[in-house]
């Protein structure tokens, strides 16, 4: 029985079907659902502390934005990026364990932007801690426009705290 895969956006189904090998679970007999049931309470998660933290939801965030926003993609990955100083951004990529072809925590100062950051697509960095993300599935702004310095301070604790909640769902589900 798949209840939770049947759960997720067919869009996200696909993506976490095709995590199965990466996260090392090929020989887990119901591995899609276990990541599928992990996946959901991430997202509930995502949803539930950028809420807390005075966050909205939005379709897009457009790399000329000066402020910061905070990314899940498909693969249950966070993406912070930070308000815009001088051109260029603090970004933290963040994936959360259950993955292991790409590194678990990477930060990059003075990253940047390819494009504009939309759901359904790949954040593209020109200089950034890594090349390009999975699809985004949601996205995060702040609701009132912060100083640079809090709403980077912000976005750094609803990251660490996001990153702790996802290993705990992993630990969870994966290897309960």
């Amino acid at each position: 029985m798949a209840e939770n895969l049947e759960k997720l956006p067919e869009r996200v189904r696909e993506h976490v079907r095709q995590l199965v090998e990466p996260a090392g679970l090929s020989d887990v007999e119901n591995a899609e659902e276990l990541l599928a049931e992990g996946w959901i309470e991430k997202h509930n998660a995502f949803e539930r502390h950028t809420a807390d933290r005075g966050m909205a939801s939005a379709d897009a965030f457009p790399a000329s934005e000066p402020g910061g926003a905070l990314v899940m993609t498909y693969s249950g990955s966070i993406v912070s990026i930070g308000p815009m100083v001088d051109g260029e951004r603090d970004v933290a990529y963040a994936s959360i364990g259950a993955r292991r072809d790409v590194p678990q925590m990477s930060v990059k100062q003075d990253s940047r932007l390819a494009s504009d950051v939309a759901v359904d697509h790949v954040v593209e960095f020109v200089e950034g801690p890594v090349q390009k993300t999975s699809p985004v599935f949601a996205i995060a702004v702040f609701r009132k426009a912060l100083p640079a310095a809090k709403e980077q301070a912000a976005l750094v604790e609803v990251t660490q705290v996001l990153t702790e909640r996802f290993v705990d769902i992993n630990n969870d589900t994966l290897h309960g």
